[in-house]
């Protein structure tokens, strides 16, 4: 066969097996398409391959998917404790043993002297 020949006969029936697909899970709209498709969503296998158990793949990422959740929560946990509250927490944080009150007469002034020329 012919080079350019054989580019168009991998090409459509690679669109052939693309719209088989297609027609196979969007088709019909009938109960039991929907079932298998939820199926193969889902990662499970048809009746035909031995009942309703679950891939070894599904169940990795599904456990994957769980554990960056978690890790992602116990992050955005972490970041909020260590973020400080107020300038009382600020001070603490900084080592720093001043009252607050001081403070904000400190920066006041030294908003006040920025403003005059």
């Amino acid at each position: 066969m012919d080079g350019n020949l054989m580019i168009y006969v991998v090409g459509g029936l690679a669109f052939l097996a693309l719209a088989g697909l297609g027609l196979a899970f969007t088709g019909g709209e009938s109960d039991v398409a929907v079932k298998r498709a939820r199926q193969i969503k889902e990662g499970k296998k048809g009746k035909g391959r031995g009942g309703p158990e679950t891939d070894s793949n599904s169940q990795r990422r599904r456990q994957t998917q769980q554990m960056l959740k978690k890790l992602r929560q116990q992050d955005a946990a972490r970041r909020k404790s260590l973020m400080p509250q107020d300038i009382k927490a600020k001070l603490t944080q900084a080592g720093l043993d001043v009252k607050t009150g001081n403070v904000l007469a400190i920066l006041g002034r030294a908003g006040r002297d920025a403003g005059r020329p």
